[in-house]
């Protein structure tokens, strides 16, 4: 995986990004764009991701239990965090993805290039099913997703608060058997778009 990166490519509006493995050497940057995020957009994840010791820890467990945790940058900051990780399931070749992108680079193909990249190393880890968590109204990754057949397996109505819109939103679970898609990936690589 590391000899491919880093990947530089350029999406709609955005001449050129790079994408890498994140390192400890990325923490403040991770603190900033975390800090930078609508709260609601965080409740996705299970951890509290606002924590300090939870965002460190997330990178110090990078080897531990993640297949790969990758950073789009434009020029020196972070816009994009994604993560394929086997965080705790009780089930072997299941991963989950977490994918976050700063709302002012919405809807330019930020998250699904990332997207693609978990896909991939999901293959090439041996993963079997992938698992993701979104909110129900997010019309992007539910769009994506359909793209790929993932099924929805779980909606948890009224599951996570908005504190500052003092609003419920639903979450939604959705998995894919990844190795039914092994023959369409076969000849993808993830090279960076000129």
């Amino acid at each position: 995986m590391q000899e491919q990166y880093p990947l530089e490519f350029s999406l709609i509006d955005e001449p050129k990004l790079v994408c890498r493995p994140a390192g400890i050497e990325d923490f403040k940057k991770l603190e900033k764009f975390f800090l930078s995020l609508p709260e609601i957009d965080l409740k996705v994840f299970k951890d509290d991701a606002l924590r300090d010791e939870k965002m460190e820890q997330w990178l110090i467990d990078t080897l531990k239990k993640k297949f790969v945790q990758l950073v789009v940058l434009k020029q020196n900051r972070i816009i994009g965090f994604a993560t394929l990780e086997d965080d705790d399931h009780f089930w072997e070749n299941t991963a989950e993805i977490k994918i976050i992108v700063a709302p002012e680079y919405r809807r330019k193909g930020i998250g699904a290039r990332l997207f693609d990249l978990l896909l991939y190393e999901g293959l090439e880890n041996g993963v079997q099913k992938l698992l993701i968590r979104y909110l129900k109204d997010n019309r992007g990754i539910i769009k994506l997703l359909e793209n790929y057949g993932f099924d929805s397996e779980i909606s948890l109505n009224y599951n996570l608060k908005d504190r500052k819109n003092n609003i419920h939103k639903d979450l939604v679970v959705s998995s894919l058997n990844i190795q039914d898609w092994r023959r369409r990936f076969e000849f993808y690589r993830p090279v960076p778009q000129k």
